[in-house]
């Protein structure tokens, strides 16, 4: 059971604690896989897949994006041509997430002519001949989550493993974007947070010149700057899952869930790097260079985050701004009546138990802020 607030809350306490949004990418990958072949597929592929994944029997991964391809979902060139009763699938992904240890892919294929119109989803079984899997790829970072490139060459799948019908898998694929869009500003700010929490330490326990480093003013007014992003991408992220709940088809959901992540990420990458700067050369050191736990940890968040933040992410909050753009345009014109309205630290398990069972909702999710910080004063819920 639960819901997409469930599924917050776990990833917030999960980052809160010390882990990565690799720690969440690779345990939760099923969020990705199976979303579409439970709403979309048939009987049959729900009890082959969507039932033994969720029992934790099978793990799955979703390929969409492939070599050159980027964030061009209407241009894949991986095709799957009918023969008989099966599709013989040919073409390549890369940046699988848990490709490497998946059991089956749920994969965007071309199945009709160019455009969206032609693509589908078709799930693949690893091992059947044609199908190749490469050694995990080596990232900077979220090195807790296995990513691979896929290759296919002549694969016949059985056609009994089309997902909904042909020509609807485009439809499949920007339905879930919205959830992983929620999804992946949560991590954010969490990220943030988090990041922002150990500054806080470590400011108030560095001393140099006799003072803390929290005593100096230049330093209060970017922990201050930190802090004021890190509420405002949680403030804005937790408003559009109210929308995105009480209606994810409605233009108002959609945009406020399209606005979210642009707001949170760059948020997170900004909290990321001003972490570093308070620790000095420090900062940059790997290993023994970080001489306290609580630096090293802070030094490894950085790394890790900072190269989502900055490194992967800025072509798709580049391309997602584009369709903001346009999105915003149809969701004026719509207001007008001219559309229709269309390895995670020891910690981390008892702060997720901690979370879930005394946070049911957000706190504060209601009631603003103000309940929020109360209620790590020990204050009940509206009587900030």
């Amino acid at each position: 059971g639960g819901d997409a607030i469930d599924s917050a809350i776990l990833a917030e306490e999960v980052m809160y604690g010390g882990g990565s949004g690799g720690i969440i990418a690779s345990l939760f990958t099923h969020g990705i896989a199976v979303p579409h072949i439970a709403k979309h597929g048939t009987p049959d592929l729900v009890d082959r897949y969507v039932r033994p994944t969720l029992a934790g029997d099978l793990i799955g991964a979703l390929a969409v994006t492939e070599p050159g391809g980027g964030s061009d979902v209407a241009g894949l060139r991986t095709t799957a041509v009918r023969d008989g009763d099966d599709y013989v699938v040919n073409g390549a992904k890369t940046y699988i997430t848990s490709g490497v240890r998946a059991d089956f892919v749920t994969t965007a294929v071309r199945t009709g002519g160019e455009g969206y119109g032609g693509i589908s989803l078709l799930v693949i079984d690893k091992g059947l001949p044609g199908f190749t899997v490469s050694a995990p790829l080596d990232k900077m970072g979220w090195r807790a989550s296995d990513t691979a490139e896929l290759s296919f060459a002549d694969v016949r799948v059985p056609a009994t493993n089309l997902v909904g019908a042909e020509g609807s898998g485009f439809v499949q694929i920007m339905e879930n974007f919205q959830s992983e869009r929620l999804g992946l500003a949560v991590h954010a700010y969490a990220t943030a947070q988090r990041c922002l929490d150990l500054t806080l330490q470590w400011v108030k326990d560095r001393e140099t010149f006799g003072r803390p480093l929290s005593a100096r003013q230049v330093v209060r007014h970017k922990i201050a700057e930190m802090a004021r992003q890190v509420d405002v991408a949680r403030t804005y992220t937790r408003a559009a899952f109210d929308l995105w709940l009480a209606g994810a088809a409605s233009d108002a959901a959609v945009l406020a869930v399209s606005m979210a992540k642009p707001t949170a990420r760059p948020a997170g990458a900004h909290v990321v790097a001003a972490a570093v700067t308070p620790c000095g050369r420090l900062g940059i050191l790997r290993g023994g260079g970080a001489r306290t736990p609580q630096l090293r940890q802070h030094r490894q968040r950085t790394e890790s985050e900072w190269m989502d933040f900055h490194v992967c992410r800025p072509g798709w909050l580049v391309s997602q701004r584009h369709l903001l753009g346009l999105r915003t345009d149809h969701w004026r014109f719509a207001m007008l009546g001219g559309f229709p309205d269309v390895a995670p630290h020891a910690n981390v398990c008892d702060r997720l138990a901690h979370g879930i069972a005394k946070h049911r909702r957000f706190v504060g999710w209601q009631q603003g802020v103000g309940d929020q910080a109360a209620a790590r004063q020990g204050v009940p819920p509206g009587k900030s």
